[in-house]
């Protein structure tokens, strides 16, 4: 199965690819372990690189203008291409994979970030604005909060779209992301610690 995945990646390549780009400032290597037993995983890619390349899945992009790049991902027999956008100055980083789908996260300037997930069954793209915490088990994100809205965080499940608004006060800022501490899932729930609209330290675990 993987020979075939490779083969759909060079003919990709050499499908897409005209000119031989220089390296971006983003080259350093970095080793993630995940769930299968993986090939090649590289965090930090050049322009045009196979970023994830395993028993079970992978992923190719190609940088094509100034500001979007060419996706190639999938997992098993299922093969998805899309262009996304992508900032100026700023490579979309590889965070991590499970079964459902790959995550891309990106800077767009300062307080200022996103993650792409590309699904694997539907080959799907969502966006998801100031990500804050992942639990790659039960395929939810968290993301800030906007003031306008009341939300101090909000809750998804990327696979099913089934989405929870956890509505606290905050200290007032332009995202919640300012007001929060600390974030994290475990067994128990979403853990968050932030400062409520008066600046006192609070700390409460979501179920």
């Amino acid at each position: 199965m993987i020979t075939k995945m490779f083969v759909l990646l060079v003919l990709f390549f050499h499908l897409v690819s005209c000119t031989n780009p220089k390296k971006s400032n983003f080259a350093e290597k970095e080793t993630v372990t995940n769930y299968d037993n993986e090939q090649r995983i590289d965090r930090y890619p050049y322009l045009n690189e196979i970023i994830l390349l395993t028993n079970k899945s992978f992923l190719f992009y190609k940088h094509i203008s100034a500001d979007s790049f060419m996706v190639i991902w999938g997992n098993g027999d299922a093969v998805h291409i899309d262009t996304l956008h992508i900032f100026p100055n700023y490579l979309p980083l590889f965070e991590w994979y499970n079964k459902e789908a790959i995550c891309l996260a990106q800077g767009c300037g300062t307080d200022c970030y996103f993650a792409y997930i590309l699904l694997f069954k539907t080959g799907e793209v969502k966006e998801y604005m100031y990500p804050l915490a992942y639990d790659t088990v039960n395929n939810l994100v968290a993301c800030a909060g906007s003031y306008e809205l009341k939300e101090l965080v909000i809750v998804e499940n990327f696979s099913t779209g089934e989405k929870r608004e956890i509505i606290e006060d905050y200290l007032p800022c332009s995202y919640s992301g300012h007001a929060i501490e600390s974030i994290t899932f475990s067994q128990s729930g979403l853990f968050v610690k932030w400062q409520d609209n008066k600046g006192k330290t609070r700390e409460k675990v979501f179920k």
